[in-house]
């Protein structure tokens, strides 16, 4: 066993016994990660069915992080067999090989234009796709998943429609309409999007702007704040507000609502330990995700066979270094098999949850934005909320002599003591 599973060992995370698959599901979490969830009032299950979601996606997200190199090795040995897909296959399911294409397929939700108008507005978007593209064009492919957004940028940008806004330029009167109205515009383009998953695209939007996390704290808050006592209503707001790092949309959300409708944030003990229960939160929704994400990769790479090169494609290879890259693009290639992409937004449901947010409470709403946009511009200042190299963590452990729960609080609190700098007072009765 090696020292990584060792340390999860200890955590209690382990295979279920007898599965005979490879399902993320038959994974066990353990007493640590039990014990987490029920000192903050938590359905275990359904955050280990967030963490598993998560961990899952962003493990897969790594392993089509494709280079030209990739790219052009899976059109040189397209037959290539990795389960039941081929390289060729691979790359049908992740890119389209023209700007056109991809307009037709998926640009063209952003084309509301009509005639001659829609014309010209089909080049515009044509032309984005073109310069945010980051594959070589000499190759012609334009990877599917993640594109959407970055176009979608541009097109707010040419018809003037924000987004999001730096905390202090938000203009409550005239902003929060039309932010709403841009954010459920963009869960209604991405449910139009056929035969994409659009996950990468929901995260690129909700990490650069918080809509969806902001008008759902609002909403929470502005049902509960008669239960907000005044002598800890700026923690209150603060500790909210911190979540906005947290990464897993869903799991950020269903923090939000549980810890509001539990009752957690209305008890006046938490307040006297503030960093002790925001550690706990992040160790549960930013920490373990990684550890489970590791997990996960050293789970499906147990399968050393599945990498072995075809005899055809290994009697064509002449140079040691493209051996190597094959083998390195088929395991990667085997991790993207076994796991699958999944979409994790019913974007219908969404749009309706927001379309039913009624912001009536300028003076809240303000105050909840200003405290996010806070804390989230000390994440956009560097990437330093996302865990260190898990071969760091087991090296420490190894070295120190400490325990990995111990690790575990000690990065907690660092991202605690990051996020605290940020809290702002924002003096605004809402009541």
């Amino acid at each position: 066993m090696n020292t990584f599973n060792e340390l999860l060992g200890y955590l209690g995370v382990k295979e279920r016994k007898a599965t005979g698959n490879e399902s993320v599901e038959s994974i066990i979490f353990g007493d640590h990660f039990n014990d987490l969830c029920k000192a903050l009032d938590l359905d275990s299950e359904i955050v280990k069915g967030y963490i598993l979601e998560y961990s899952s996606f962003k493990l897969l997200q790594e392993q089509c992080l494709f280079s030209d190199d990739d790219i052009k090795l899976m059109e040189k040995y397209n037959e290539e067999v990795i389960v039941n897909l081929t390289f060729g296959e691979v790359l049908d399911k992740e890119f389209c090989n023209s700007f056109e294409t991809y307009y037709e397929s998926f640009g063209h939700v952003l084309n509301n234009k009509v005639e001659t108008i829609a014309f010209k507005e089909k080049g515009k978007i044509i032309q984005a796709i073109k310069n945010t593209n980051r594959i070589k064009k000499s190759l012609n492919y334009i990877k599917n998943e993640g594109m959407f957004f970055n176009i979608y940028k541009d097109w707010l940008k040419r018809h003037k429609k924000p987004f999001n806004k730096e905390g202090d330029k938000l203009n409550e009167m005239k902003d929060i309409g039309i932010l709403k109205e841009n954010t459920i515009s963009f869960l209604k383009m991405l449910n139009q999007l056929d035969g994409l998953a659009c996950n990468e695209d929901m995260f690129q939007f909700e990490n650069a702007s918080n809509m969806l996390f902001i008008f759902r704290c609002y909403q929470l808050v502005n049902e509960s704040s008669h239960k907000i006592d005044s002598s800890y209503e700026g923690d209150f707001l603060n500790i909210l507000a911190s979540l906005c790092i947290i990464e897993d949309i869903n799991l950020k959300l269903y923090l939000a609502k549980q810890l509001i409708e539990n009752g957690n944030l209305f008890d006046e003990r938490i307040y006297t330990s503030l960093k002790a229960f925001l550690s706990n939160v992040y160790m549960l929704a930013i920490v373990y995700p990684e550890f489970i994400k590791k997990y996960i990769e050293v789970r499906i790479l147990n399968k050393k066979d599945r990498f072995l090169i075809s005899k055809e494609v290994n009697q064509q290879i002449s140079m040691k270094e493209e051996f190597r890259n094959i083998k390195d693009l088929k395991q990667r290639l085997y991790i993207y098999e076994v796991l699958g992409k999944k979409s994790l937004f019913n974007f219908s449901e969404m749009m309706d949850e927001y379309e039913k947010v009624e912001v009536n409470n300028l003076k809240l709403y303000k105050s909840i934005y200003l405290r996010i946009s806070s804390i989230q511009s000390t994440k956009k200042e560097a990437d330093q909320f996302l865990i260190r190299d898990i071969t760091d963590i087991v090296k420490i452990c190894v070295e120190s002599e400490m325990d990995i729960e111990s690790i575990m609080s000690i990065y907690s609190f660092e991202i605690v003591e990051k996020v605290k700098t940020k809290w702002r007072s924002v003096r605004m009765s809402y009541k």
